[in-house]
């Protein structure tokens, strides 16, 4: 399938590295950057055509565009390839407020075009096993989560889908430390100096409609730190998952206790090439590789889920697997969230969607 891009940050490269190592699904028409200079060297980099503003772009006639632009620009990009009826995968979230989310929310209630949020962290391999292990039951009912592993919209659908709340209000109360840290990574690479720097852990508790509640501990260092790991615990009637670990009862109500297997071609003179194959519990493959023998991280093989589904959803009318509903109420938690670090309390309101 034909698509373009609009942006070249750094999540920009996640749509031009997945084309790029799946040339067979997807072919990069254009990307349209915010100057002739910028444009030409994305062509350098990455072997594409360089664009100069949306027009210039849409001559090119992709399939759908990947919207990949900061927050505070969505909407307007939005507005425009909406009107002129091109299918959009939009990086989150789709707009810098919650009466933007709204205004979006009446825009797309108007128009037949597609417009699938770019929310890919349920679709990585730790999160996918995860879903199916609660949504089997395996578990029970689950009454609890704690998220030490996402930041922002990411973490509150992940939040969501785990609690299986759906729509739901909720509380959220909390505050925001501070502490120093050696910084050791980032986007912008390993940092070997001994730097200290100064990070933010947020504390929270969202206590959902219905007795529900999850707890929220995250700071951005967990991202990339060599020092700061990330954690995730869900807590059902019957079982718990805990970081790679899954503690449940079986039919009998005996105790089981595993760890998640997960299978990687390469390692240990292994020649198929470096790619992961699936992820395993108690020998049996809750998670496999949509993609054999791409060589994408996680977070990639996710996010060429999204960019597949859209393009199936175009050709053969495949239900989108994020609903714009699903995109906008995590935006507008995520949007709560910022407000509760600022006031100390927050009750969500409830939205058109």
């Amino acid at each position: 399938m034909k698509i373009g891009i609009i942006g070249g940050g750094w999540r920009a490269e996640f749509f031009l590295r997945i084309a790029r190592e799946l040339p067979e699904e997807f072919e990069v028409v254009g990307v349209a950057r915010t100057s002739r200079e910028k444009a030409a060297q994305t062509e350098k980099t990455w072997g594409v055509p360089g664009c100069v503003g949306v027009d210039e772009l849409l001559e090119r006639r992709p399939e759908y565009v990947v919207l990949s632009v900061p927050r505070t620009e969505a909407l307007g990009f939005l507005t425009i390839l909406l009107r002129k009826e091109v299918p959009v995968l939009c990086e989150t979230p789709p707009a810098a407020s919650t009466e933007e989310l709204i205004r979006l929310w009446e825009m797309a209630q108007s128009s037949q075009t597609p417009l699938l949020v770019a929310e890919q962290y349920f679709l990585q391999p730790y999160h996918s096993a995860n879903l199916r292990l609660i949504e089997e039951g395996a578990l029970g009912e689950v009454i609890s989560m704690r998220n030490s592993m996402m930041h922002g919209y990411h973490g509150i659908n992940i939040m969501r889908r785990v609690l299986g709340v759906g729509m739901s209000g909720c509380r959220i109360s909390g505050r925001v430390d501070e502490f120093p840290i050696t910084h050791t990574c980032g986007r912008e690479g390993r940092d070997v100096s001994g730097k200290v720097v100064t990070a933010q852990r947020e504390l929270f508790l969202f206590d959902f409609e219905g007795g529900k509640t999850g707890v929220w501990d995250f700071s951005g260092e967990q991202y990339f730190s060599d020092i700061r790991a990330r954690h995730l615990s869900v807590e059902g009637v019957r079982g718990e998952i805990s970081d790679t670990t899954v503690r449940i009862l079986d039919r009998e109500n005996k105790p089981c206790v595993m760890d998640y297997r997960r299978g990687e071609a390469g390692p240990y003179s292994n020649l198929e090439g470096f790619s992961v194959q699936a992820l395993e519990l108690g020998g049996r493959r809750l998670w496999e590789n949509p993609f054999p023998g791409a060589r994408l991280s996680d977070d990639e093989l996710a996010v060429a889920c999204l960019m597949r589904n859209l393009r199936r959803h175009l050709q053969k009318g495949e239900e989108l697997c994020y609903p714009l509903s699903e995109g906008l109420q995590d935006a507008h938690l995520a949007f709560c969230l910022d407000e509760a670090k600022r006031s100390g309390t927050v009750k969500t309101a409830i939205c058109p969607w």
